[in-house]
């Protein structure tokens, strides 16, 4: 490797700006569909990744530390992505090799993953596109992304039995309410199917789904796992 890492925090002072061969490898099997989400996320909770700063063009100027501004010479900014829609997106790099082939010019500064999803969702931001230009691009958001930020790995929401407990509590005590099922949601994050008697009539199942769907939401540890949103499906048990 040419080019090294301009010094940072002290964690990286020997840094080469090389990709991590772990995290390489499940991008690489992310990329070709033998590995989910689910596998890669937990690979960057301690991961070193590179954001590009840059030198703002002629005539730019900056706001300095007192909240004045600058000539903008000698400084550096950070960059941001932003989308049709207006949300802002976070790019950051496995290694020099991904950040030069987006954009040679951009200087690379090491964070560790977690601090970059704390950071850019403090400052508003929903995304984190990881290795833009490839070799194997990456989009974080959402619960993933959340689950990076407070450092803990993400699993899907059907199958993370901290939303399952908070489902169970959530739900406790809901008058004809039999049994509750999770499940993968289409258009959001998470289906709660609900299962009530086989005698239950059209305003007790309308009652429960409510019910239900008004607790869920009010939940925070469903919203903050499910932030896509949940589905709540209410069906019949067979008659016995």
């Amino acid at each position: 490797m040419t080019d090294a890492v301009p010094p940072g925090p002290a964690a990286f002072g020997a840094d080469d700006g090389a990709p991590d061969p772990a995290l390489a490898d499940l991008l690489a099997a992310f990329g070709a569909g033998s590995a989910g989400l689910a596998q890669v996320q937990p690979g960057l909770l301690g991961a070193r990744l590179l954001v590009p700063v840059v030198v703002p063009p002629e005539g730019v100027q900056l706001p300095d530390d007192d909240g004045g501004c600058g000539d903008g010479v000698g400084s550096l900014a950070g960059v941001t992505l932003t989308g049709r829609d207006g949300r802002r997106a976070q790019p950051a790099f496995t290694g020099l090799p991904a950040l030069r082939a987006w954009d040679p010019a951009a200087r690379p500064m090491p964070h560790r993953a977690a601090d970059v999803a704390r950071a850019l969702l403090a400052d508003g931001m929903t995304t984190l596109l990881l290795d833009p230009a490839g070799p194997v691009r990456l989009v974080l958001e959402g619960g993933p992304l959340l689950a990076l930020a407070e450092g803990r790995r993400w699993l899907p929401p059907p199958s993370d039995p901290d939303v399952a407990a908070a489902v169970r509590q959530a739900l406790t005590g809901v008058h004809g309410l039999l049994g509750v099922r999770l499940r993968a949601g289409r258009a959001c994050d998470l289906t709660v199917e609900l299962t009530v008697p086989p005698d239950a009539e059209a305003e007790q199942v309308r009652a429960v789904g409510e019910e239900c769907a008004k607790r869920l939401a009010a939940h925070r540890v469903v919203g903050e796992r499910a932030p896509a949103g949940v589905d709540v499906a209410v069906v019949v048990a067979d008659t016995p």
